[in-house]
């Protein structure tokens, strides 16, 4: 029912109406009277009232679009339809093996969570493992939302055999250590619709898609801001030191060689760069080789490499590239 609110709604609304339209005809036909201007009127104002319903089942049933934080109904419905298959790890992914090859188990958050991707094999895990060969398989234990706290916990909590962890790095992962010292995300950490309009753009597939996609066509997030100060607070610095050399000392004491790899946000790549460099030094002095992605993607075009203009995340072939680069670093 939740799925269909503000439809079932409007069918309501219809019902009313088709009902009040057929009275005042018959009374009129009754007369021997033509319809007048206010019977045509209400015929019109029903006429829109189906059309839009017709347009709000076809975008419920049809319009499906991943969006970076998942608070669209195009993008709830894309999560429904592609976040599959879920294994017995409760990650997206296959089912983890041991067959003899080398594993090399992937650790991040929704970037490597596959968020955008609709399908595994498009993923940049499964781009890196056909890269690196068939005496390689490349699990992954990434969920959407994760930071540095919560990848410590996915590698000890790892059952099976790993020859080595390739952390994949994003700016986000600095919050776990915020939260160590008391500080949380802005709230609203995305700007709402206006009063007037939240009910219908939360419950309509239709005017949710008009407000995100094209009258709005961004979240208006003071996120990015509150990551950027973040890097520059000695306090949160000082604690993510901590919690990075616990995610390296847990990926060792499992008997794995540990890399990183640094991913900007592709609009914001040259925001990335100095809290990256932070990043690759501290990784540095623990002796874990890192690889910075900052400068090659500097200066490309966004637009190019992104899912689409509500979700940041690597599109299809951005991954692809990436897992190539990747892959020739890991086996220089």
């Amino acid at each position: 029912m939740e799925r269909w609110g503000f439809a079932a709604v409007l069918c309501g609304a219809l019902v009313v109406l088709t009902a009040v339209w057929l009275v005042l005809f018959a009374r009129a036909r009754g007369r021997g009277e033509r319809a007048g201007r206010g019977l045509r009127a209400l015929g019109a104002l029903g006429g829109l009232a189906y059309a839009v319903m017709l347009l709000e089942l076809a975008f419920g049933l049809f319009v499906v679009k991943s969006d970076g934080y998942g608070i669209t109904r195009a993008g709830y419905r894309w999560f429904q339809v592609h976040w599959r298959p879920i294994n017995s790890l409760g990650y997206r992914d296959v089912e983890p093996k041991e067959d003899g090859r080398k594993a090399l188990l992937v650790v991040g958050d929704s970037l490597m969570a596959g968020h955008g991707t609709a399908r595994l094999e498009e993923r940049f895990a499964a781009h890196l493992g056909r890269a690196l060969g068939p005496e390689w398989q490349v699990p992954v234990a990434a969920m959407c939302g994760w930071n540095t706290g919560d990848e410590i916990t996915a590698v000890q909590a790892w059952p099976h055999r790993v020859d080595q962890v390739l952390v994949t790095y994003t700016l986000t992962d600095i919050e776990t250590a915020a939260n160590d010292v008391g500080l949380a995300r802005p709230d609203p950490a995305i700007t709402p619709p206006p009063a007037p309009f939240q009910r219908v753009v939360a419950t309509s597939h239709l005017f949710n898609w008009v407000y995100w996609r094209w009258l709005r066509a961004d979240f208006g997030t003071r996120y990015p801001d509150f990551l950027d100060g973040l890097y520059r607070d000695p306090a949160v610095w000082a604690a993510h030191e901590v919690r990075l050399q616990a995610l390296v000392e847990a990926c060792r004491a499992k008997g794995a060689e540990v890399r990183f790899v640094l991913w900007p946000d592709h609009p914001r790549v040259e925001a990335c760069a100095g809290p990256f460099q932070q990043v690759a030094r501290f990784l540095g002095s623990l002796g874990v080789p890192v690889l910075d992605l900052t400068e090659r993607f500097r200066g490309t075009d966004p637009t190019a490499i992104i899912n689409n203009a509500l979700d940041e995340h690597p599109n299809v072939a951005t991954q692809a590239e990436v897992a190539q680069w990747v892959a020739a670093w890991l086996t220089e």
